[in-house]
């Protein structure tokens, strides 16, 4: 299952550049005549307010002839832009080539800050959609950030009602979980910057048990193997030890304990690789992963 979703990357309220102003490097006496050009280019380019094409100039100078002071002043570029992901990445390239460089312990505390800058996940739906958040669980990663009965901010902008929850950078998994239905997708949180996905919830779909990880695993529930980001699983009340094959070449995973509730209620486990989540398979350990399992009982009104 996917929730339906339309993706706008937004800003949020960054306004600028991380630092007070830029400190762009000059010109290098040691790059190629064309690179030069591109790099005096960008300059003139930023000096007009023209980022853009002061960024693609910069990386164009890069690719050219590379150098650290075309990949410092790409990030200073970057983080005025907002590109803050693309910032941290030049910046470390400038350390990386410039090992002896002065401001490096001034970069190093820039680039932890820009990584801890959170961002939003703003979920919205419209009138006509089968989604009432009095009635809904939202859970991110396993943890649960609405309940059904929570006092919260809808924000209204234009036909869409939406829910904002603050992320860190980097991937999740979103899930929402209604009496009757259920939905997941995963969703990438570019720093500093919201990601807006569209709440489009199938119209039924039935289950007692609900397991869920970031990244494909197979269980086994009883005599089913069940490949899973998220899956909502009709169970007969009872203990289940659900076995895990998370990919690694040794799929020796132990298995996970959890116990099907009575009716109206929805047993929950997330379970998460806590090591080497994108590793290809040839690179994976020869043992199962670490596992985190994350369990809730939901229950509805």
């Amino acid at each position: 299952m996917k929730l339906v979703a339309y993706i706008l990357v937004v800003l949020v309220g960054l306004g600028g550049s991380a630092r007070a102003e830029s400190k762009r490097k000059a010109t290098p006496d040691k790059i190629t005549k064309a690179a030069s050009k591109a790099f005096k280019d960008a300059m003139t380019a930023e000096d007009k307010g023209d980022l853009e094409t002061a960024a693609n100039l910069y990386e164009k100078a890069f690719k050219i002839s590379p150098h650290a002071a075309t990949a410092f002043n790409l990030a200073e570029i970057n983080v005025q832009r907002d590109d803050l992901l693309d910032a941290v990445a030049a910046y470390q390239l400038y350390l990386g080539l410039a090992p002896a460089a002065p401001d490096r312990k001034e970069l190093e505390a820039l680039i932890g800050e820009l990584l801890r800058r959170p961002g939003t996940i703003q979920l919205y739906w419209l009138a006509s959609d089968p989604f009432d958040h009095t009635e809904s669980y939202v859970l991110i990663d396993g943890d649960i950030v609405l309940r059904p009965g929570d006092a919260v901010k809808v924000e209204t902008v234009g036909k869409r009602s939406q829910l904002a929850f603050p992320a860190r950078p980097g991937e999740h998994l979103v899930e929402i979980v209604t009496p009757i239905s259920y939905d997941a997708a995963a969703v990438d949180v570019p720093i500093g910057r919201s990601v807006t996905r569209k709440i489009a919830l199938p119209p039924r779909v039935d289950g007692n048990l609900i397991a869920s990880a970031p990244h494909p695993i197979t269980i086994d529930v009883g005599t089913r193997s069940v490949k899973i980001n998220g899956e909502r699983l009709v169970a007969p009340v009872g203990t289940y030890l659900l076995g895990v094959d998370d990919g690694s070449p040794a799929r020796e995973c132990p298995p996970v304990s959890i116990t099907t509730p009575r009716a109206g209620e929805l047993a929950y486990v997330h379970i998460m690789p806590a090591e080497l989540p994108k590793l290809p398979l040839q690179h994976a350990p020869r043992r199962c992963r670490k596992l985190v399992t994350k369990r809730h009982r939901l229950v509805f009104p």
